[in-house]
Formats: structure tokens, C-alpha cells, sequence
């Protein structure tokens, strides 16, 4: 799991092996898919948008109910995003498109 940070000389993506909750606040775990598990797409359109960063621009779809490898996961302002490898390539895509059920 990677998480954004921001720090006093900008902001930057951290892996969560490399941070420490801070005393008296809770720590959160990803309990869905982790890198190199295998998950289907899902979603309201025909088409799972996947984008060039979390929350950034749109660079390919594919078919919802494809069959994706989980490449990174990471938490950025409280929602869970995943980046995953597709027949249409690469990019992220927010927790409600990933499930592990096969269609």
C-alpha cells in the first residue's frame, strides 16, 4: 500500500512499510485485493475508466467483468485506489470498480 504524504518540501508517495501511525491514532488497513492478486473490473458503464494517477486524468477503459492484476494499491485522502494491469493497459481506478467475484 502506498499512501500521498505531505511533508514541509512537498508531497510525495510513500510505501506504508516506510510509516508509522502516529501515537493515539488509529492505523488503516486495506482488506480488499493486494498486489498481484487477481481482480475483475466492475461498475455502473460498459466502460472502467482508468486513470493516470488517483483521481487524475482518464488514459484508457476496458470492459467491465475483465479479468486485471492488482499492481499497487493506495490510499489517498481517505478513498483506496488501485493500480492495475489490464488488456488496455495500466492505470487506476477507485475501490467500487475492483472486485474479487468473478462475473
Amino acid at each position: 500500500i502506498w499512501y500521498k504524504i505531505e511533508a514541509p518540501t512537498g508531497q510525495a508517495w510513500v510505501p506504508a512499510k516506510n510509516l508509522k501511525a502516529l501515537e493515539g491514532e488509529a492505523e488503516t488497513a486495506v482488506t480488499g485485493p493486494q498486489p498481484g492478486d487477481g481482480a475483475y473490473l466492475q461498475g455502473k458503464s460498459f466502460l472502467v475508466n482508468f486513470l493516470d494517477v488517483p483521481g487524475g486524468k482518464i488514459i484508457a477503459g476496458q470492459e467491465r467483468g475483465m479479468a486485471v492484476t492488482i499492481l499497487q494499491v493506495a490510499e489517498v485522502d481517505g478513498a483506496v485506489w488501485y493500480q492495475i494491469d489490464a488488456p488496455a493497459g495500466q492505470g487506476w481506478v477507485p475501490e467500487e470498480n475492483i472486485t474479487t467475484e468473478e462475473p
